[in-house]
């Protein structure tokens, strides 16, 4: 045991750099510690919330455990019975901050032979608490986790036509509002919309009206937009845009909701805006590019670029905002993933992938979560961070 904990700290090269990556071996998962726990469980997604896991396998079945012991703390398998089919966390499946869950799904209404979207309430337990069928004749349903707790559900109508339910977190009605914009997205405490747009960003003609909401859906402020692709909006009401005019490069954009341009910053290769995933609000932001032999990875706050890292690839990659605090960047080719920290881009340590059926998950302070997908099993370790 000790000589594993020696190489497993031997293994671990701390690298801040914007010229490249200069790691060490990768981590084994042989090289790890005893793991805290080991269960068997297909879980392809895994979200830690206080001190329950809550998992997701690939027919949507959920399970919760409890994350000190990895007992089963309750079981949801409501997914796989629906039309309605979407198999994360998140966009139709939300986890409440006090631990309950809700579920986009079908209901089928044979007596008037219509099918609707109905919304499901469960607790940690897996006990259902409340269910709410949508009659409205809607062709799509999303919903948002805002960061008062409540939980927004959107149901399209038309592209100019939204029908709007905020639940509470026992799934009671608290308010209910038609939106006559296409509902953009939620970031930071912002519900952002769209309307009157003309034109196209490819002709650079494009032009659109864009709304911000409050929690509660009072209406903040309005941004006529010309010729960028609005990518979301910080904690501090900064707008951030991208100017794709340029094939060969991007301008990530920073603005004022008055329209003031506060800065610019030129890219190579197309890049791409990825928000943390928390719900608390948060002025950082990660931008991703490809560029010649890697990917290029730019930390951002509302004041500008905060650091930058260029990590050498050979082919198909990947990455995710794993939480507040954590970046997963899997090489697929070279079956290893890359744990760097959000807020600097600090590589914290790579691990060896032994098959494509693997999954890591860290959710900080030393906390990692592995998955086997083709031998159903999940285990827990605690590695020195």
């Amino acid at each position: 045991m000790k000589r594993a904990w020696l190489l497993f700290l031997v293994c671990i090269i701390w690298v801040s750099s914007t010229s490249g990556v200069a790691l060490g071996a990768p981590i084994s998962l042989e090289s790890l510690p005893e793991p805290e726990w080991s269960k068997s469980i297909e879980a392809s997604e895994i979200i830690k919330v206080d001190n329950l896991l809550y998992t997701m396998g690939y027919e949507g079945k959920v399970e919760i455990l409890n994350d000190k012991t990895g007992g089963t703390s309750g079981v949801i398998d409501v997914i796989s019975s629906s039309r309605v089919k979407y198999y994360n966390f998140g966009y139709k499946n939300q986890i409440f901050p006090n631990g309950n869950l809700s579920f986009i799904t079908a209901y089928q209404d044979k007596k008037k032979n219509r099918e609707f979207y109905q919304l499901r309430l469960y607790n940690s337990k897996g006990k259902k608490l409340s269910t709410h069928t949508f009659t409205e004749n809607a062709s799509e349903a999303s919903s948002y986790m805002m960061q008062d707790g409540t939980l927004l559900v959107c149901l399209r109508i038309n592209t100019s036509k939204f029908i709007t339910y905020r639940f509470n977190q026992q799934g009671k009605l608290i308010a209910k509002k038609q939106v006559d914009e296409f509902i953009s997205n939620y970031h930071n405490g912002f519900l952002s919309t769209i309307s009157r747009f003309s034109g196209s960003l490819s002709e650079g003609n494009y032009k659109a009206v864009l709304t911000f909401y409050d929690n509660n859906l009072k209406k903040l402020f309005s941004f006529t937009n010309k010729g960028l692709y609005f990518s979301g909006i910080l904690k501090d009401g900064t707008l951030i845009f991208h100017d794709v005019s340029d094939p060969q490069n991007t301008k990530i954009i920073a603005k004022t909701r008055q329209g003031t341009t506060l800065w610019t910053k030129k890219i190579v290769g197309n890049a791409y805006t990825k928000f943390e995933k928390k719900s608390e609000s948060s002025n950082v932001f990660i931008v991703q590019s490809t560029v010649k032999g890697g990917q290029m990875f730019y930390s951002f706050n509302s004041k500008g670029l905060a650091s930058k890292i260029f990590i050498p690839t050979r082919g198909r990659s990947d990455y995710q905002i794993v939480n507040e605090s954590t970046i997963s960047y899997k090489d697929i080719d070279k079956n290893e993933i890359i744990f760097l920290r959000t807020k600097d881009l600090k590589i914290l340590f790579t691990l060896k992938v032994e098959s494509e059926y693997e999954e890591f998950y860290y959710a900080g302070k030393g906390m990692l979560y592995y998955s086997n997908l083709e031998s159903k099993v999940m285990r827990k370790y605690n590695i020195p961070y």
